[in-house]
């Protein structure tokens, strides 16, 4: 008879780990080509909305902060702020697009690995 790996059974000859791993790369594969550019412009968006709200990463808005806060009560946007701010809100409107086109590829019935998915 032929050789078999010690773990595989007739009827399942891909051990369950290895299967899952096979699974994964799998449906990363189908419509990779669809799926590849959004999957990069997510990873540069959510860097950049991680850095905007990590609290007073840069001594720029280290200083901001302290100006505003000694100067009033009331902490008042500065302009570069409100524009900061008007573009991580568009950040945000991009990235669930992003997502939802993710995950509209990734939820169609049938998946295919093509040519230039690989």
């Amino acid at each position: 008879s032929e050789m078999r790996s010690p773990n595989s059974t007739p009827n399942n000859p891909i051990a369950p780990k290895e299967l899952k791993e096979l699974k994964r790369v799998y449906e990363q594969l189908c419509y990779f080509a669809e799926k590849a550019h959004a999957m990069e412009r997510l990873s540069v968006i959510r860097e950049t909305l991680a850095e905007y709200h990590r609290p007073l990463t840069s001594s720029m808005r280290q200083r901001d902060f302290f100006l505003s806060t000694t100067s009033s009560h009331h902490r008042r946007l500065s302009v570069s702020e409100q524009d900061q701010e008007k573009r991580m809100i568009a950040l945000q409107d991009e990235k669930s697009e992003l997502e939802r086109k993710l995950s509209d590829v990734r939820s169609r019935p049938v998946q295919h690995i093509r040519p230039q998915d690989t």
